[in-house]
């Protein structure tokens, strides 16, 4: 239950170190530049940002109608979906859509810092590879539009977490629980799932003793 709140938090704490960067850039060049470093040099991290609404709307299930990249007025971009499906499929559609420029922008630059930092040899390494990291970290905040579609898909995706953690303790644990999860799932019209393959690999690292 902790996992939407967790999500919520890193976005407001990257937000927040984003800003306090913005802060000291525009202590050296100015407000005025300072905002178009965060808003338009960065221009890249807008385009993750967007794509990252459409993937994960997309494969939710919901249908992608529109995606502009092209910045107009205080827009830098913006990505139109229509929720499909019953009610618990469309408010998981809008809770992780809405929340997925933080989960990709969190995703990336671990990646980028753990697997690819190690690499870097010359100058302009450096200077690409922090270019990169600075544009995903100034815009994988949550808009107002994005907490407002979060907050509408709340319920689906808390029911959603729970039910993953009644399954993951039922599969470890007895089948009653299990059953339990799935009888929930199908009665609030979430798509029916073949737990098999995911029983027999958890029941193997249980008895590996992992």
């Amino acid at each position: 239950m902790l996992f939407p709140i967790a999500i919520l938090a890193l976005g407001l704490v990257m937000e927040l170190f984003a800003q306090a960067i913005t802060t000291v850039i525009a202590f050296v060049t100015g407000p005025l530049i300072a905002f178009g470093i965060r808003t338009y040099a960065t221009y890249i991290g807008t385009v993750i940002h967007e794509l990252s609404h459409a993937t994960f709307a997309f494969f939710t299930g919901a249908k992608v109608n529109k995606i502009t990249l092209i910045p107009h007025g205080a827009t830098l971009g913006s990505v139109e979906y229509t929720p499909r499906g019953n009610k618990f499929l469309q408010g998981i559609q809008q809770s992780l859509s809405a929340v997925a420029p933080t989960l990709v922008g969190t995703a990336l630059l671990y990646l980028m810092f753990s697997q690819v930092h190690p690499l870097l040899t010359e100058a302009w390494h450096f200077v690409l590879f922090y270019y990169l990291a600075l544009s995903i970290l100034f815009h994988m905040d949550l808009s107002i539009a994005d907490l407002r579609n979060f907050f509408a898909g709340i319920l689906p995706f808390l029911g959603l977490t729970f039910l993953c953690m009644l399954l993951f303790f039922g599969v470890l644990g007895t089948d009653t629980v299990r059953d339990f999860a799935l009888k929930l799932m199908q009665q609030y019209g979430a798509p029916a799932i073949d737990l098999t393959p995911v029983s027999g690999f958890l029941t193997f690292l249980k008895d590996s003793g992992v």
